[in-house]
């Protein structure tokens, strides 16, 4: 079940026919909000993916953290609250997908 579920995650995200709302998936409240943005390292501790703000810094740090195909750069980045209405896709590592929406 779980190696199917990651299958039509893959399929959804590279152009497949899969079904995308198997993609975990993270509302971001207005009160994580900050001027209108909230920090990559921040939408990571929201949603689990990471276990403190160190950890978030070291997988920036050494590229693996991406957002809608775009590698984070800098531990500062942040997304804004468009950003997230439009739906915004993590990747943390290779392998594990995060969708966040507003």
């Amino acid at each position: 079940k779980e190696a199917d579920q990651a299958k039509e995650v893959s399929e959804s995200l590279f152009g497949g026919a899969g079904a995308s709302e198997n993609m975990a998936t993270t509302s971001v409240p207005d009160s994580a909000l900050t001027d209108g943005a909230v920090s990559v390292i921040d939408l990571m501790l929201l949603a689990k993916l990471i276990p403190s703000k160190g950890e978030g810094r070291r997988l920036i740090q050494q590229g693996g953290v991406l957002v809608n195909d775009e590698k984070v750069d800098s531990i500062d980045r942040k997304v804004t609250a468009e950003d997230l209405a439009s739906g915004l896709i993590l990747r943390k590592g290779k392998k594990v997908f995060h969708r966040f929406i507003k």
